[in-house]
């Protein structure tokens, strides 16, 4: 019999506020913090130019050069720090599916295994989340936001190893993830995904990351419920 009742409160009263706030943070707190990015390229450009001028010797030297050079300046801060912006974000989707993962194996340590096994390291892997929890008539594939939340498991994948089988999955799910927003004409995935932690290859939008973090939400306040319920 399981305590559905208890996991009911303890769900909703610390998974699902731990849950919220990654999301809120990276979404509210971390990514705002690239919003000057525009202006600081245009400051490095502009000193880059000053300092440029200022070691210019030969009065006859044209001066068009250094203003290219300055503009080169600025625009590779702005690749590098869009690209470590989007790096945060990537990365922050393989952090929330390893959150919601954690979450499922404490309940599955604590709840679904015996005493004798929940140290057997072997026990604790999500297949047998899904295996134990059905054989209290649940399958997980009922639940409303699997299909989502085992698309974030994906994603995580490819973000943290790159080219392999979660990508070439994943690449049929959502081949907008792997080619730029910005693109002009028909938007092309990338051939191959190499360096997504420092944000190439793939491109999670902040809308993306919000629609997984509202997947793993929906799946523990459904869980919740499903336990709460099955004790009558």
């Amino acid at each position: 019999m399981l305590n559905g009742r208890f996991w009911q409160g303890y769900m909703r009263r610390v998974f699902i506020p731990q849950l919220e706030a990654l999301s809120a943070w990276v979404v509210g707190r971390l990514l705002p913090a690239f919003e000057p990015i525009d202006d600081e390229a245009t400051a490095v450009a502009k000193q880059t130019y000053d300092d440029l001028l200022n070691e210019v010797t030969d009065p006859d030297m044209d001066i068009s050069s250094l203003a290219e050079q300055a503009r080169d300046a600025g625009l590779r801060y702005y690749q590098i720090a869009d690209g470590v912006r989007q790096g945060l974000l990537n990365v922050a989707a393989v952090w929330l599916y390893h959150l919601f993962e954690q979450q499922l194996l404490a309940f599955l340590r604590k709840e679904l295994l015996t005493p004798w096994e929940e140290d057997e390291r072997a026990l604790l892997k999500v297949g047998e989340f899904r295996k134990r929890l059905a054989s209290h008539g649940m399958e997980v594939e009922g639940f409303t936001d699997w299909v989502k939340v085992d698309e974030l498991r994906l994603l995580s994948n490819a973000i943290k190893h790159g080219d392999g089988g979660s990508v070439d999955k994943i690449k049929v799910l959502r081949p907008d993830l792997f080619s730029p927003p910005e693109m002009d004409g028909p938007r092309v995935p990338a051939h191959q995904v190499v360096l997504p932690l420092i944000g190439e290859d793939v491109f999670l939008t902040a809308e993306s990351f919000k629609d997984y973090s509202s997947a793993c939400i929906g799946f523990i306040e459904e869980l919740s419920d499903r336990l709460a319920s099955s004790c009558g």
